[in-house]
């Protein structure tokens, strides 16, 4: 299934665009990155004209790019969306870049910011599941 990347609100038209003309089918899966300096910010501002034009179909998850990654994923926690979090968009744990963060510790951030909503991570079958993918058979494929 394609994964598309949004950086700005002009990527979902043309999502949208795609979508009219045939050219990408259901399910449809969007990462909308927040902090690339042309592009979305991590504010409740952008995060909010995000959820005004994204077609309610798609499912989304929100990330941030370096110092945006804390402040985008605590919107997305508090707002009910879901988040991608990793090495690939911030390698950093603090805004100061003092300390280089691993995986594991991104997602236990993704985690915490999580039960402070008091939302639950989602199941690895359940994931699958909205994403119109196979059942998994390996470590990280079953609930």
């Amino acid at each position: 299934m394609p994964e598309l990347e949004v950086f700005d609100l002009g990527m979902i038209n043309y999502l949208k665009y795609m979508r009219s003309r045939a050219m990408l089918t259901p399910p449809f899966y969007c990462n909308v990155l927040f902090g690339n300096i042309a592009g979305l910010q991590a504010s409740a501002v952008e995060f909010g004209a995000v959820e005004a034009v994204m077609p309610p179909d798609v499912t989304w998850a929100a990330a941030g790019i370096g110092a945006a990654q804390t402040p985008a994923m605590s919107l997305a926690a508090a707002l009910g969306r879901h988040v991608r979090v990793g090495l690939e968009d911030n390698i950093w744990l603090d805004r100061a870049r003092a300390t280089l963060a691993t995986n594991r510790q991104l997602v236990e951030r993704v985690v915490q910011l999580a039960e402070i909503a008091e939302r639950a991570p989602m199941a690895p079958a359940r994931i699958r599941e909205l994403l119109g993918l196979a059942p998994g058979n390996g470590r990280y494929g079953r609930a």
